[in-house]
């Protein structure tokens, strides 16, 4: 069951933005840059509540966040006679976002729920964060191990695991012609940006995953430290067998197992064109050109997932949920064949 807060207002948005258009060497260099902002006050989103309250989630004002970000382009005329052409065109952008005030009391805004992982946003920091359950680990991040060679799992349930906010995205496109006959292509990517793989999750803790061939029943030495009477660590040299019970305890239920990098590079798309309006002068039609494209060839990442990009519900408002891998279809490699005619 949901409510709204009686004292809801509305959500106001201010933004700006600077750019501007250079062009060299009689046009053969153009270059596109901008610069925006985009503060939201008043965001309006739905949260857990008490349920002493009598409901589960609550509509109301959540705080203000702020998103900035640069856009650059560069486009280059490479070769330019009657017969060739070779054009390029660069993309670049960065957007950070970052939660600039929360209602007072409130540190965390958290939204949708993944099992044990969250979409969050914290006071101060990043608007795209997950957060969930975490090993115990020292300052400098070594995972704490027992005397049995287990490692142990935090009880912040809570712990900023990740962020989904990618350090940049790009892209490059290439477009060559040969008299009538076009080939253009477009790679592009993004580098950082975490990604939660709630479908890996569900497999391996199903006995689908096809890790479980590898890993069960295999003995292990967890990479981490172990605690000494006087406060000191040594190195965990204490070897596990990998059953059932101790993947789904010491391995599935911890959040931050399934936070992985989701850089990638992608050819995007790969387009063949030929232009046949030459042929067609004497008829009623005063241009006809057809093309064939092949999209989503291949993608260089080290996610394990399907694909780094999955959106789990393009519709979540708050903290989003993009880079959220919640067993959603991944794209698919298509071929499109395309006549186009002018009258």
């Amino acid at each position: 069951m949901s409510s709204a807060d009686r004292n809801l207002t509305p959500e106001l948005s201010y933004s700006w933005e600077i750019g501007a258009d250079f062009r060299f060497f009689n046009s053969k260099t153009r270059v596109d840059l901008a610069y925006y902002t985009v503060q939201v006050d008043n965001q309006i989103v739905t949260v857990r509540v008490s349920p002493a309250s009598g409901y589960i989630l609550q509509v109301r004002n959540e705080g203000n966040i702020r998103n900035q970000g640069v856009e650059f382009s560069l486009e280059q005329d490479m070769i330019q006679n009657r017969d060739f052409s070779w054009v390029s065109l660069l993309n670049f952008g960065l957007s950070r976002g970052k939660v600039v005030g929360l209602p007072e009391e409130i540190s965390e805004i958290t939204g949708t729920q993944y099992g044990d992982i969250f979409t969050s946003a914290y006071l101060g920091e990043s608007t795209t964060g997950l957060s969930g359950k975490d090993y115990l680990r020292t300052e400098d991040g070594k995972i704490i191990v027992d005397e049995n060679g287990l490692p142990q799992i935090g009880s912040d349930k809570n712990k900023l695991i990740g962020n989904r906010e990618p350090l940049f995205s790009a892209g490059l496109t290439n477009t060559f012609r040969y008299k009538d006959v076009s080939l253009s292509f477009l790679f592009n990517g993004r580098l950082g940006g975490d990604v939660a793989n709630i479908t890996g999750r569900g497999l391996l803790s199903n006995g689908q995953s096809k890790l479980l061939e590898t890993y069960r029943g295999r003995q292990v030495v967890v990479d981490g430290v172990v605690k000494q009477p006087d406060g000191s660590y040594l190195p965990n040299t204490t070897p596990i067998t990998l059953d059932h019970d101790k993947i789904t305890n010491s391995f599935v239920a911890v959040s931050s197992n399934f936070i992985e990098d989701g850089s990638y590079l992608r050819l995007s798309y790969v387009t063949l064109g030929w232009d046949l309006s030459k042929y067609v002068k004497r008829t009623s039609l005063t241009g006809l050109r057809c093309s064939l494209t092949a999209n989503n060839l291949f993608m260089l990442t080290r996610y394990t997932g399907a694909d780094p990009t999955l959106n789990a519900d393009t519709g979540a408002g708050g903290t989003g949920s993009a880079g959220i891998d919640n067993y959603a279809v991944p794209g698919t490699t298509s071929y499109n064949f395309t006549i186009s005619a002018t009258f």
